[in-house]
């Protein structure tokens, strides 16, 4: 059963919708759903400039995606999983170098590639009835689309082997004490918090936000003089553009009417 992706414009944010062919089935992945999250991904940056965010979210309202497909785990060989990984964090990191914010809204189960796939975006707001976990080890798998690492640098080290070791589903509120999502509320309550911070992020230079997104991501890897050398050339860029210099010139003047 394939998942598949829509792709909504709405007020310069962009909607990624998850949906299986079968709707009362859970999204999951194989190739054709990681084939279409790189084609989506290539067409927001193709009008880059006419989006301020993404939300990545599903149609199911007690499942985000739940792992990978069940035939294409069946079709997986010690040669064959090699490019399964590899084809996955390719995509993955694409989405994860979005030069823009990007949401998962997370409601019902996000487990295994599923939670991976939500480690990739900016942030993580979830519904109450949000669960979030890594249980490959279950299967005698491990993490193999971003989750040894990204989880790590979310939740810190000893939590990441807890929850990958034990195979524990966390309920949402379990997840947000240990810092794995940002936000828990309920359906009302996360419309209303994704609405305010797009809001926020609208106010501010997108331009500023995506050179500072790729600071930030680079900071993991570089040492401190590489990220201050880096600092100075994206402050150059920032101050070069039409946007930083129409907002300095409102701000001043805002100043001066004082």
């Amino acid at each position: 059963m394939n998942t598949h992706i829509k792709l909504e414009r709405k007020d310069e944010v962009g909607n990624l919708i998850l949906f299986a062919e079968d709707h009362s089935k859970p999204p999951t992945i194989d190739f054709n759903f990681l084939n279409e999250l790189e084609t989506k991904i290539r067409e927001i940056r193709s009008e880059i400039e006419s989006y301020r965010a993404v939300i990545i979210q599903s149609q199911h309202p007690k499942y985000f995606i739940v792992g990978a497909n069940l035939e294409a785990l069946k079709q997986l060989t010690k040669d064959s999983i090699r490019e399964w990984v590899r084809r996955g964090h390719e995509v993955f990191n694409a989405l994860e170098d979005l030069p823009l914010p990007v949401i998962a809204k997370v409601k019902g189960y996000a487990l295994g590639g599923g939670l991976e796939l939500a480690l990739a975006c900016d942030f993580i707001f979830c519904s109450t009835n949000a669960f979030l976990g890594q249980p490959e080890v279950n299967l005698g798998f491990v993490t193999g689309w971003g989750g040894s690492f990204r989880l790590p640098r979310r939740i810190n080290i000893a939590k990441a082997k807890d929850l990958i070791f034990t195979g524990r589903i966390l309920n949402a509120d379990q997840a947000y004490n240990i810092g794995l999502i940002d936000f828990v509320g309920n359906e009302q309550e996360l419309d209303l918090f994704i609405n305010e911070t797009i809001v926020s992020i609208k106010k501010n230079s997108i331009i500023a936000i995506g050179m500072v997104k790729k600071l930030i991501q680079n900071s993991i890897l570089n040492n401190a003089e590489m990220s201050c050398y880096e600092e100075a050339v994206a402050s150059s860029v920032c101050i070069s553009s039409g946007d930083t210099q129409e907002r300095l010139a409102n701000f001043f003047q805002k100043k001066k009417k004082k």
